[in-house]
């Protein structure tokens, strides 16, 4: 009997890859250590930001992107998420007056089993 091998999906071994500790975190736009790293409570301020864009490792496929978005959807203040899977991102759109911190997006992502790369404000108001 002749026994077949099948590869695992991109998606799959992205994702069994991801649920190895990671110690990096997310980083700000300016290269600055998360909140969780550094002790702060919040990370950086992003009170008067109306958008973020993380890059998240793994992000590979709308499988990927099924699991993180509730995530980010379900943070108080966030309005819309958008998916760029060439580049591993997602944006999302904030709320005027939202409360969230660095360290929201990054407890989120990492709730879906990912990580966050690298977090930069897309938008701020004046």
């Amino acid at each position: 009997m002749k026994t077949l091998r099948r590869a695992l999906p991109a998606c799959c071994a992205a994702a069994l890859l991801l649920a190895l500790p990671f110690a990096g975190g997310c980083r700000t736009d300016a290269g600055t250590a998360p909140a969780a790293e550094t002790g702060e409570a919040a990370g950086p301020d992003l009170a008067n930001v109306t958008a973020v864009t993380l890059e998240i490792r793994g992000l590979s496929c709308n499988l990927c992107v099924a699991a993180v978005t509730p995530r980010l959807t379900a943070l108080p203040g966030v309005t819309a998420t958008a998916a760029d899977l060439t580049a591993g991102k997602i944006t999302v759109t904030l709320k005027p007056g939202h409360r969230l911190t660095v360290t929201d997006f990054v407890r989120a992502v990492e709730s879906a089993g990912y990580s966050c790369d690298r977090l930069t404000p897309a938008a701020a108001r004046p």
